[in-house]
């Protein structure tokens, strides 16, 4: 990603940290980003364009931790972690003034995309059974982060990620990771 691309994401999400997403303007962004409408639109065609462009950095980052190797819980909450730590200050408003309820949406979605990529189906269970099953844990992790996060972190990184393993690997159990190394092209964010 150019630094300018890095320029107009970090301009968005401080943008996203003071207004509403949907009255935030391509002149805001650049503004923002210290760069012109022009370069803007050279890089984004539109502010959701960007926000797109954020979520697939995420799913990126969560891929990379996942990448050639076996899904385990503990590869893929370290991807979360570092998209905790990488952007903590949008996470930390998100979580404190409860502002874009889609992106919880977003992400719950993303990550559902994820499990369903990297996990096969028990056959003992219906394929509905197991969407929900996936989508339960993934909600669950986006509102552990957010809780933590609201809460002032009343735990350290460290063992949150633990018990998150714990509870993530307890609600997945009978679900085997398919094929080491999930890519990109299985997810549809």
């Amino acid at each position: 990603m150019s630094s300018t691309n890095l320029k107009i994401q970090a301009a968005l999400l401080k943008l996203m940290t003071h207004s509403d997403y949907t009255d935030i303007t391509v002149t805001a962004v650049a503004k923002q980003a210290g760069i012109d409408r022009r370069t803007f639109y050279r890089h984004y065609p539109s502010v959701a364009a960007v926000l797109a462009g954020f979520e697939n950095d995420i799913i990126s980052t969560i891929m990379q931790t996942l990448a050639g190797q076996t899904f385990s819980t503990e590869r893929f909450i370290a991807g979360m972690n570092k998209n905790i730590a990488r952007y903590y200050d949008f996470f930390d408003d998100m979580a404190v003034t409860q502002k874009h309820a889609f992106f919880f949406d977003h992400s719950v979605n993303n990550i559902t995309h994820i499990l369903e990529a990297a996990l096969g189906r028990p056959a003992t269970m219906n394929q509905d059974e197991f969407y929900m099953r996936i989508r339960f844990v993934a909600a669950g992790i986006v509102r552990v982060y957010l809780d933590w996060l609201r809460d002032g972190q009343p735990v350290s990184l460290e063992d949150l990620t633990k018990q998150l393993d714990t509870m993530v690997t307890a609600e997945l159990a009978g679900m085997k990771p398919k094929a080491p190394g999930i890519t990109g092209q299985e997810i549809e964010a």
